[in-house]
This record gives structure tokens, C-alpha cells and sequence, in this order.
């Protein structure tokens, strides 16, 4: 198993980020994103595309090292991040400021990613939660 590559978890955060419109990508979806492209890498090749961790909460998994990973991105001035109400939830949305760096994925990684953001994107985080405690 590969080592936990921290770069690589801000490049794909960064990416899907950029490639899903705020309103549609909460912290669930982003971690669901996250989740389903290590594991379909996984699948498809033995390793995952970051390494990292993922811990299990009550919503489904969590990549460990997550906030650290945003906070670095806002501070580099990549990302935005803001609260918004959605009915009686408050949900936070991540905005790309600049163009991603997709130099350190390969095609089929970067395949799997844009896969996982089709799918879950249209989702409601509630949906997306229940599809990964099956």
C-alpha cells in the first residue's frame, strides 16, 4: 500500500473543487468523491490514488487528514471556502479560486476522479451517504 501523499489529496480536493459547481458539493459529497475514486483505483490497480486513510463516521468514511488538507488550500489561495443555509441544514461549499494542477495524476486517475464526480454530484448528500453504507 502506498504511503499518504499529501499533495495528491490537495490536487484531487482541488480538482473536484473546481470541476462541481459550490452549491452542489458539501463536505459528504467531497469525502464521498474522495472515498469512491481510492477505492475504484483500488479495485482497478491494488492502490489507491492518495493513499490516505479514511476513518468511519456516521455519514461514511472521512479521509483523515481532510481539514488540514483544505485549510492548506485556502491558505495557498486555491480555495474558498463558505457556509450556506439549505433548508434547515447548513451546508459548507468549496470554491476554486485558480485553475487546478492536474500534472501529478495519471489519465487513468484522473479518469476514475471525473467518473466519481459524474455520479455523485447530482446526488443529495443523504442519498450519496446511504449508497456507501451498503
Amino acid at each position: 500500500m502506498k504511503d499518504f501523499d499529501r499533495d495528491k489529496l490537495m490536487a484531487m480536493v482541488h480538482y473536484i473543487a473546481d470541476a462541481v459547481p459550490s452549491a452542489r458539493l458539501g463536505k459528504v459529497k467531497l469525502n464521498k468523491i474522495l472515498w469512491f475514486s481510492d477505492r475504484e483505483m483500488y479495485l482497478q490497480a491494488g492502490d489507491t490514488i492518495s493513499g490516505e486513510v479514511y476513518l468511519k463516521f456516521p455519514y461514511g468514511p472521512v479521509p483523515k487528514h481532510i481539514l488540514g488538507v483544505i485549510e492548506d488550500l485556502e491558505n495557498a489561495g486555491k480555495l474558498a471556502v463558505t457556509k450556506a443555509r439549505i433548508d434547515k441544514y447548513e451546508q459548507y461549499e468549496y470554491i476554486s479560486l485558480v485553475d487546478p494542477d492536474l500534472s501529478c495524476f495519471t489519465a487513468q486517475e484522473i479518469d476514475i476522479i471525473f467518473r466519481q464526480i459524474t455520479w455523485i454530484s447530482p446526488l443529495t448528500a443523504t442519498d450519496v451517504s446511504k449508497i456507501s453504507h451498503v
